[in-house]
């Protein structure tokens, strides 16, 4: 009986495995991940009882949103130094950047949170802080440039005294300096702090440019004023490297107030870049038809103005695509058959260029289809020569408008004696108008 029970309990069928029980690695692993979420809200909504809570329960320290930044860096954007030293007293990386390279010390700083500023840099080796003062930006941008550029006197005071290199510069912003900053993005508060601390007014970046350029550039009205009234003033009509001044920032930005500052505190409004370019021509660029008209009014002998290639505004106009600009410079007598040093009419420009909807302006204005480089080119050819084919065949339609438009059109037909143009097709139209406009007055 014994026996035949150990042979029924033989032949019963093994159970099903069931899953295998999870690794405790993996278990923690899948909590981290549920966690993770709940402490970002709980950052971002500045609950810093409910963030230590789910930081006992295994939430990650290093938690991040789709920026990449982390619970950390959050917090240090929201300005919640609560919520920051908890995450420290946690372990979380001070040096931790989201996908732009901004750390925590950085969004601090860019955001006036001088809190959160002491405390990234509260009890750390001198060597940690210093790391952290100069950690950049992807951009190049340090804490000092970010408070700077934010405008925080406060926490620009705190991060020199902490040891920041005041003369630091964003390599790929220009080699631009934290007094250059401030200047572009309006910041007046924090220009006197800056001269205290030893920078010059003439202190110029990578590309030579100066506090009072960026603040002109940026049409920075307050800020050009405030830079023009410090002790020592600066050099008015000083220039970058390309030859540009103040004056010149101002025009090609379009800021006709901050033109306008400057003329009242002296500045030389007859002044050339290293291209010869006058502010005619950087008005004409900007497309700003008051300031424009208000660089003429002042000498309008600048309409023709040519640089060094022999090119006058209507050339700026027409590179950047400003149409109304153009219109105006017409208006105000600008010559629309002028030519630079190749012999390029405005419109031969738009040809070798590919510009069509300037060449359609400038054709509607009345420019000569006609005009010949000194190649002895006329713009459709220009526009072949230089790979740009369907530009030139707009120009050979228009010139086909025009020519329709001729009360001598038979006459000349019948004059013409070219036997190549019989049965020539298109291109035998396109040589046909070729002869026809050479003969044909304007």
């Amino acid at each position: 009986m014994q026996r035949a029970r150990r042979e029924g309990r033989r032949r019963q069928p093994e159970a099903a495995a069931g899953p295998r029980p999870e690794s405790r690695e993996a278990e923690f692993r899948r909590r981290q991940e549920a966690l993770a979420p709940l402490l970002l809200h709980a950052v971002l909504k500045g609950d810093a009882g409910r963030a230590e809570e789910l930081l006992a329960q295994g939430a990650p320290c290093e938690a991040e949103v789709s920026t990449g930044a982390t619970a950390l860096v959050l917090a240090a954007a929201t300005g919640d130094a609560a919520l920051v030293e908890l995450l420290l007293r946690k372990g979380a990386d001070r040096f931790a950047q989201d996908n732009a390279g901004a750390s925590a010390l950085c969004m601090a700083a860019l955001r006036g949170r001088l809190a959160v500023a002491r405390a990234l840099l509260a009890d750390v080796p001198e060597d940690t802080a210093r790391q952290l003062l100069e950690q950049r930006t992807a951009g190049g941008e340090s804490p000092l440039l970010a408070a700077a550029k934010g405008g925080h006197r406060e926490v620009l005071a705190f991060l020199l005294d902490s040891g920041a290199d005041i003369r630091t510069t964003a390599a790929s912003l220009g080699g631009v300096g934290v007094l250059g900053i401030a200047c572009r993005k309006g910041k007046a508060a924090v220009l006197q702090l800056l001269i205290d601390r030893g920078l010059s007014v003439e202190t110029a970046d990578g590309l030579g440019m100066r506090p009072l350029m960026h603040a002109a550039a940026s049409g920075q009205t307050a800020t050009v004023d405030a830079v023009l009234h410090l002790a020592p003033a600066p050099q008015m009509d000083a220039k970058d490297n390309l030859g540009l001044t103040a004056a010149m920032h101002a025009c090609w930005g379009g800021h006709l107030e901050v033109l306008k500052v400057l003329e009242k505190q002296g500045a030389d409004l007859k002044a050339r870049d290293n291209n010869n370019n006058s502010i005619a021509w950087y008005a004409a660029a900007s497309g700003n038809c008051p300031l424009l008209l208000h660089v003429l009014e002042k000498n309008i002998g600048l309409l023709d103005a040519r640089n060094s290639k022999g090119r006058s505004p209507i050339y700026a106009a027409v590179k950047c695509r400003k149409a109304a600009a153009v219109t105006e410079l017409l208006k105000q007598g600008c010559s629309i058959g002028i030519k630079d040093n190749r012999g390029w009419t405005p419109l031969a420009w738009t040809a070798a260029n590919n510009v069509a909807d300037m060449a359609a302006l400038l054709v509607a204005k009345g420019a000569d289809l006609r005009a010949t480089d000194d190649e002895g080119r006329v713009p459709r050819q220009i526009a072949e020569d230089c790979g740009h084919s369907k530009l030139g065949q707009m120009f050979a339609a228009k010139a086909k408008e025009m020519l329709l438009l001729k009360p001598e059109l038979p006459d000349l037909l019948h004059k013409l004696k070219d036997k190549s143009l019989r049965g020539g097709g298109a291109a035998a139209e396109d040589r046909a108008v070729d002869r026809l406009a050479e003969q044909l007055g304007p």
